[in-house]
């Protein structure tokens, strides 16, 4: 395991550079190198490394690169070297010098590899948390990373609705996924009397028949079962234009029902459209085969489903 020497040695030749005097005395580096001790990190991880072989990086360099990775938003590791080539501020945080060897941007992901998932973590928490203890983190301003993954559906699936039956459509589409969820497995002999064992992944009660059933509902069949269903036994008349719009009625006031799949254009509804400010795409729009996709604009300037 490597050392690096606790005072800074100037190399015998070189040139007339003082990174002391190239970083100024109000740089955010300067202000974390003065609470940070990093003293616990060394036999924490002495285990861990053999006695003979190549010589490591010290793994208190280690945790500085990780911070200064993630304290700047550097997009990846091996732009992080990439940086420290030419960023004197990095180079004094790290205890560099400009003729030290820069490494690989292979040893970060190495030494997590042999320190473990468990005691990365345990150290790099502890690093920020003198950072945190020190006034140096607030919190009042956090960053979510996220990716935006493209969708296997279609664009031309997107229909146009009112925001209340686009929500009443999402909960029906959740209801049915719902059905898919893993159940505890139920011990044989212990199943109620005049129940129905439920399969290992439907709703307790439900035939694999109507499982399956259940798995291919259109969604035009989804937007009739927003109304109440009849008892078991009663007659049911056929759905009319009538009958759809006073259903829509009933559920809710301003709510319109999609017609189903496969209509002309000429003859489909209407998207309601909303008073007063715009409201957001998604909440206008759905998927009829990816309920869960959603509206939103790629790095191009494209409109997909993501």
């Amino acid at each position: 395991m490597g050392t690096q020497p606790s005072s800074r040695q100037p190399a015998l030749f070189s040139y007339p550079i003082d990174l002391e005097q190239r970083v100024p005395s109000n740089h955010l580096l300067r202000r974390i190198a003065a609470v940070l001790d990093l003293g616990f990190v060394l036999p924490t991880v002495r285990h861990l490394y053999g006695r003979s072989g190549n010589v490591s990086l010290d793994p208190r360099v280690i945790l500085k690169m990780m911070l200064l990775l993630f304290l700047y938003d550097v997009g990846s590791e091996r732009e992080l070297i990439e940086q420290m080539g030419v960023r004197l501020d990095f180079l004094w945080f790290l205890g560099f010098d400009v003729e030290t060897e820069i490494p690989d941007h292979s040893v970060l992901s190495k030494a997590r590899a042999r320190w473990g998932e468990e005691v990365f973590q345990k150290l790099f928490i502890r690093m920020v948390q003198q950072c945190v203890e020190a006034g140096l983190v607030n919190g009042s301003l956090l960053h979510v990373d996220s990716t935006i993954v493209k969708a296997s559906a279609s664009n031309d699936s997107v229909v146009a609705s009112g925001p209340e039956l686009i929500s009443a459509l999402r909960q029906a589409y959740q209801q049915q996924q719902s059905k898919l969820a893993v159940l505890p497995a139920v011990e044989s002999g212990t199943t109620e009397a005049g129940s129905i064992p439920s399969p290992a992944n439907g709703a307790p009660g439900q035939s694999p028949a109507a499982l399956r059933a259940s798995q291919n509902t259109p969604a035009s069949d989804l937007t009739g079962r927003l109304a109440p269903e009849p008892p078991t036994g009663q007659a049911v008349e056929p759905a009319t234009s009538q009958t759809v719009q006073s259903a829509s009625a009933t559920t809710s006031p301003g709510l319109r029902v999609l017609p189903p799949l496969g209509v002309p254009a000429a003859q489909k509804a209407e998207p309601t459209k909303p008073l007063g400010k715009k409201l957001p795409v998604n909440r206008t729009h759905i998927s009829t085969t990816d309920p869960e996709a959603e509206l939103a604009r790629n790095k191009s300037g494209v409109t997909e489903l993501n």
